[in-house]
């Protein structure tokens, strides 16, 4: 049985620092820590606690209760006798903890948890162009059991999606949304916690789901997101599929704003094509579903596109550009007869690898 929300408020966090799950912290044994279940549990048939921090109830004491008993009123004395306390009464009752089985095993009410399984097995299949075995979309779920920012940017994307998949009216993704922001303005301000990659994802999260919207309070985030990559100067460890979600926000963001492409996003890309010089042709990105080559034309595109707009260039130089765009676009197909490999568009030295997965 799920814990009553306004119950909750109630409860601290007892810290899972091992990063095992509770039932094999219990007994002593080696967690596979897979999600949503250990794998461990399963196969011995036991029933998996979860690894998030765990509700509990802290132990409240009853004051002591005591009778009053008083003197008859026709007592000879022709007074009342002072309230006396009877040391027979009941003694304190200490109110045991409520069981963390009463939770799903991701440390989440029931309805929470539907929520994620949903995210997790349909957003993250969907969401990507090729589903490949290290996901980012999979990855954020761990993170988010220890970031509230993140977990609730997680249950507003899911509840907005499952409720247009259902037909149903949404009721809960603005609440998980104003929850989300909240704990992104406490987040921002410690400067360790505003840099980490679970802020980046929340923030990506927000806007994805304004997007599926159909809302303009994409471009409010997107602010944000642009702010972000400016204040943190050091982007080199960045998950590169992470890189390729903001490449995607800043290409859109270039369309429909007519804005000039991100300079840190920009550099990203010319990085990446410096290394990919000699490269095969038969490598695509997951995230975006196309060649990594692409990704930098793209982006040339849209700054031709603003170039006519603002009337910058010579309508024949635009012709000329746009000309020579289109044939190293050309370049860019791949051959349905080969196996094609899976990499990010955004990698850098650290990160320069080919995936295992392929697909052909």
């Amino acid at each position: 049985m799920d814990i009553p929300r306004d119950l909750l408020q109630f409860t601290y966090k007892k810290p899972n620092p091992t990063g095992s799950c509770w039932t094999c912290i219990s007994q002593n044994s080696r967690c596979s820590r897979d999600l949503p279940e250990c794998g461990e549990c399963l196969e011995s048939g036991r029933t998996c606690a979860g690894y998030a921090n765990q509700p509990q109830w802290p132990r409240i004491k009853c004051r002591r209760r005591y009778f009053e008993a008083s003197a008859p009123k026709n007592n000879g004395k022709g007074r009342r006798l002072a309230d006396k306390r009877n040391k027979n009464s009941p003694v304190a009752y200490e109110r045991p903890p409520i069981p963390c089985s009463s939770l799903s095993a991701l440390g989440v009410t029931g309805a929470e948890s539907r929520l994620i399984q949903h995210f997790a097995n349909n957003i993250a299949t969907i969401a990507l162009a090729i589903d490949y075995r290290g996901n980012i979309f999979r990855s954020f779920i761990p993170m988010a059991m220890s970031d509230r920012a993140l977990l609730n940017s997680i249950l507003a994307v899911s509840a907005a999606h499952l409720s247009r998949w259902e037909n149903k009216m949404d009721a809960s993704s603005a609440l998980y949304t104003r929850r989300a922001l909240v704990e992104m303005e406490s987040k921002l301000r410690d400067p360790v916690l505003a840099s980490s990659e679970s802020t980046l994802a929340a923030i990506l999260c927000l806007m994805s789901m304004e997007v599926g919207n159909g809302s303009k309070g994409w471009k409010h985030h997107y602010a944000g997101l642009e702010g972000w990559l400016q204040w943190k100067t050091d982007t080199s460890q960045l998950d590169p599929f992470l890189k390729s979600w903001v490449f995607l926000a800043g290409f859109q963001a270039a369309l429909v704003l007519g804005s000039q492409p991100s300079v840190t996003i920009s550099q990203w890309l010319e990085r990446s094509d410096s290394q990919q010089q000699g490269l095969s042709q038969q490598v695509v990105d997951p995230f975006l579903g196309y060649s990594v080559r692409l990704p930098r034309l793209l982006l040339k595109a849209a700054s031709l596109q603003k170039a006519r707009n603002e009337l910058i260039m010579t309508q024949g130089e635009l012709q000329c550009q746009v000309t020579l765009l289109q044939q190293e676009i050309a370049t860019c197909k791949l051959d349905t007869e080969k196996p094609i490999l899976l990499a990010s568009s955004c990698r850098n030295d650290d990160f320069f690898h080919l995936a295992e997965t392929s697909v052909g």
